[in-house]
């Protein structure tokens, strides 16, 4: 079946145009497309992640893995929405948010620690006490569910490019997408923190919407997206619920001081 003519359709590999082509084949690269999304106008390139190729039973090798996949989730959210191969090993998804989810709490420790001892004068014992029992908790409530308000808004076939999208598509995203979207939201407060720990607490509670500004734009769903555009749907109205009580959470479980609350002592 030949590509509609009038609508602009691109190779994601290497931006080839492809109005016109009878096969669903890009003649530039070779990169082929499954009949049903050549059809729908959205085309996508499935590529493994780290995760997928590495060994799941050598702790080593997941662990630089996840730091590698989750640095470049956080670098480039539409890698994670556009080019992650769906039907990849069914292991890699959990590990990745696992994975994920312990790198931000040990940079969170870390980065909270030393603030906690700047700020409050306290010991290195008192700061990664305070920080692991009850700051990062904090801080990563609001963060996880900001992802997963985000990721209802952006698993839609004109974002991700996969026609129709499935739920265990969305999963599958859920493992690099959610570590992320929590390492953007958690960032302000703790970057800010760590170098001037008096305005911490002031710019945390705007965690959930620097992460949709900068998710919602690198998933094009501010800018447009690819394919078939389609109305409000009732996703998007769960999605911006998810995210006002996530904003929410933010203003009431942060921190609004790092001295180290008094049991840290006993």
């Amino acid at each position: 079946m030949a590509a509609d003519l009038s609508t602009e359709r691109r190779c994601p590999r290497c931006t080839y145009d492809l109005r016109g082509q009878l096969d669903p084949r890009c003649p530039e690269c070779g990169l082929t497309f499954p009949p049903a999304q050549w059809q729908a106008g959205i085309l996508r390139e499935h590529r493994p992640t780290r995760l997928d190729r590495v060994d799941p039973w050598q702790p080593h090798q997941v662990l630089w893995a996840g730091l590698c996949d989750l640095l470049h989730a956080l670098a480039a959210p539409h890698w994670v929405l556009r080019q992650i191969a769906h039907d990849g090993p069914p292991h890699a998804a959990p590990l990745a948010l696992l994975s994920g989810l312990l790198w931000l709490v040990v940079a969170c420790t870390g980065l909270l620690t030393w603030a906690t001892c700047r700020a409050a004068e306290v010991s290195p014992y008192a700061g990664l006490t305070a920080a692991l029992r009850y700051h990062v908790p904090r801080l990563l409530a609001p963060g996880v569910l900001t992802g997963v308000g985000l990721l209802v808004l952006v698993a839609r076939p004109r974002v991700s490019r996969v026609s129709p999208i499935r739920a265990r598509h969305v999963l599958r995203l859920a493992g690099w997408w959610v570590p992320a979207a929590a390492g953007v939201t958690v960032a302000p407060f703790v970057l800010v923190a760590a170098f001037w720990p008096d305005l911490g607490p002031a710019v945390g509670g705007a965690g959930p919407a620097v992460a949709a500004v900068v998710s919602l734009r690198g998933g094009w769903v501010l800018r447009g997206g690819e394919g078939p555009r389609t109305g409000v749907r009732r996703a998007d109205v769960l999605g911006g619920l998810i995210l006002l009580v996530a904003a929410a959470l933010a203003q009431i479980l942060l921190p609004r001081t790092l001295e180290p609350p008094l049991p840290t002592y006993l």
